[in-house]
């Protein structure tokens, strides 16, 4: 296969078995020097795909990057890949052009981390209650 042909079938793959969205923390910290205490939103762009054959995500490590990790749930085991923030992008902006089905949330999380980028040099940035509130509406419409 050549590594275009590879893109579009991972970009398949991705479409009907992947996951797009947003990951959102509360971070919170107590400063030593000053005894000052803060909460932070931290979000995170999350590429992500999880099943039972591991073959197909050995081929996106090796064109994305990341790791397979297997995990055992209800006594089966899965296999499980992820990227965050701009390798995410990076593999997101490949994919994107061969996407059907989440191209929509392909989209959006490409203008997530656009916007992340265009305000603070780190992909995670402390934001909003109602940049919570929209980080939460685009989750729920990637599903």
């Amino acid at each position: 296969m050549t590594h275009q042909e590879k893109i579009i079938y991972a970009a398949g793959f991705v479409d009907g078995e992947g996951c797009i969205g947003v990951d959102h923390n509360v971070i919170k910290r107590t400063y030593k020097t000053t005894g000052r205490y803060v909460e932070y939103n931290n979000f995170q762009l999350r590429l992500q795909v999880a099943q039972k054959v591991r073959e197909p995500l050995d081929l996106l490590v090796e064109l994305f990057g990341g790791a397979v990790k297997p995990k055992v749930l209800h006594g089966s085991t899965y296999f499980h890949w992820e990227l965050y923030n701009q390798k995410a992008l990076v593999a997101i902006s490949q994919l994107f052009p061969y996407m059907i089905v989440k191209r929509e949330s392909a989209w959006n999380g490409m203008e997530f981390a656009e916007m992340q980028v265009a305000t603070r040099p780190k992909a995670t940035v402390a934001r909003s209650a109602s940049d919570v509130a929209k980080m939460h509406a685009f989750n729920a419409q990637s599903r």
